[in-house]
């Protein structure tokens, strides 16, 4: 079990990396072999987490009845064993789907119990992460994603600067953080 488990983190790991640069097909791929292996090993929170990162994935690929299918299983694997990370993770794979499916009520509903979660866990990235999440569902209120530039820069989180700093279009800020982004990725740092 252990080189299995470590074998879907490691897809899981590769799948996040390409999500974060916009390689959704790649992401896509990535997720799904981690899913293959993590599912016989009965990890529900590390099952709800993949499920959470395929949905964003195949939302990317335009594929949104698969991502609403992978967002909804992952919910209730998430409530099912509630551990925080999982939690907001999939609270905002649930935002995004219901927001690219025309449910913006939903999906502000998620958005802000994902921003709530991680708040009270005291979870700076994640939270950052929901305050993106919360603007995409809510865009006529910026604060949000100002708060979530902020927070990215104090935490040095470059894709997060980058998608902040591209919504509020910031592009000089935008393109720094993509640079530094791409060289991290070259370079093989996946912290």
């Amino acid at each position: 079990m252990g080189a299995a488990l470590g074998q879907a983190e490691a897809y899981a790991r590769l799948g996040l990396l390409q999500a974060r640069v916009g390689r959704w097909e790649e992401a896509r791929q990535r997720y799904t072999l981690a899913l293959e292996r993590m599912r016989p090993i009965g990890d529900t929170f590390r099952i709800a987490y993949v499920l959470a990162g395929l949905s964003e994935a195949q939302v990317g690929c335009k594929d949104l009845e698969g991502a609403r299918a992978a967002a909804e299983e992952s919910f209730l694997l998430a409530q099912a064993a509630p551990q925080p990370y999982a939690l907001v993770y999939v609270l905002m794979a649930m935002s995004l789907v219901r927001q690219r499916m025309g449910a913006g009520e939903e999906a502000l509903g998620y958005a802000q119990e994902a921003v709530a979660l991680s708040e009270r866990f005291e979870m700076a990235e994640h939270l950052a992460r929901a305050l993106v999440f919360l603007y995409d569902a809510q865009p006529d209120h910026p604060e949000a994603l100002y708060r979530a530039l902020a927070i990215a820069q104090k935490q040095d989180i470059p894709d997060l600067v980058w998608r902040a700093a591209h919504r509020l279009g910031h592009a000089l800020l935008a393109e720094e953080a993509l640079a530094r982004l791409e060289a991290g990725w070259e370079q093989g740092d996946t912290a």
